[in-house]
């Protein structure tokens, strides 16, 4: 049939919507009389969502250029869409100050954010470290660590840009957790937190708080927050509502360190990629 050639050629198209990160799905039958028609899906992945268009759209093989116009059409809505919303970003970060195509934001924000991460190697905390800021940094940066050893197998994480308050205590977990080890390692979190932070209300917020995941923990999935004053909580990454706890899970104590102490020490500056790999 001669519309099969035209069909094999639309076969040819599938590499090229995979360069543009589209799909395309056809399924094709045949009716009473004969004609062969095919039902084509194309959906794009914009931000980790799936966007499936209204509408599936029903060709007849009989008219070839149809199909290859309606593919090209709603690829090029698509292009034009994808363009767009990248303007608007890099619009929104100049705005803000914010990080854009890999380059460091202009200024530093203060801040008290500290993680102390043990039990690993200098090789093994870059992987660990690497692999969770490509994930958070493939369309901005979201996490510019800064590594510093203490010993062999300690380090200290600092946000000299800072970061935002849910992906620090991800952060937090992950490190006790990291994606491909069969075991768990030991990382825990210092900083002040504000009203506008995630799980955060009056009651919590401005003070100075302990964020880590238990021994016991079998979830996988929270953090652990005990407050300078001794109030405990469980932050899970699934509600916006922080658990308020009958006793910590665990006392809050003091940073071995400062912010500020490692600025001083003259330690060692461990150099990890944080952007997309």
């Amino acid at each position: 049939m001669k519309g099969w050639r035209y069909w094999m050629r639309l076969r040819g198209l599938r590499g090229t919507l995979r360069s543009l990160r589209l799909k395309m799905n056809c399924k094709v039958s045949d009716n009473e009389k004969g004609d062969s028609s095919a039902v084509f899906t194309i959906h794009s992945e914009v931000d980790g969502i799936t966007v499936i268009l209204p509408k599936q759209c029903i060709v007849y093989m009989k008219h070839p250029y149809l199909i290859l116009a309606i593919i090209l059409m709603i690829t090029l809505l698509l292009i034009f869409d994808r363009l767009e919303l990248r303007t608007r970003r890099m619009r929104d970060r100049a705005e803000q100050g914010e990080a854009s195509d890999g380059m460091l934001p202009r200024d530093k924000v203060p801040n008290d954010k500290l993680i102390v991460a043990e039990g690993m190697h200098e090789d093994l905390i870059k992987r660990i470290i690497r692999d969770f800021c490509g994930w958070h940094n493939r369309e901005m940066l979201q996490v510019i660590p800064v590594v510093t050893r203490i010993t062999d197998q300690q380090f200290a994480i600092t946000f000299p840009y800072d970061v935002s308050f849910d992906i620090f205590c991800s952060f937090i977990n992950y490190l006790n957790y990291p994606k491909g080890y069969n075991r768990r390692f030991y990382a825990m979190g210092w900083t002040t937190t504000r009203l506008t932070d995630l799980w955060m209300t009056a009651e919590s917020a401005g003070k100075q708080v302990l964020l880590f995941v238990p021994d016991a923990d079998r979830e996988y999935d929270h953090v652990f927050m005990t407050t300078v004053d001794q109030m405990g909580y469980q932050l899970g990454f699934s509600t916006e509502m922080a658990l308020l706890l009958e006793h910590p899970a665990r006392p809050y104590c003091t940073p071995p360190f400062t912010t500020g102490d490692l600025d001083l020490a003259g330690r060692e500056t461990v150099a990890v990629s944080f952007g997309e790999t």
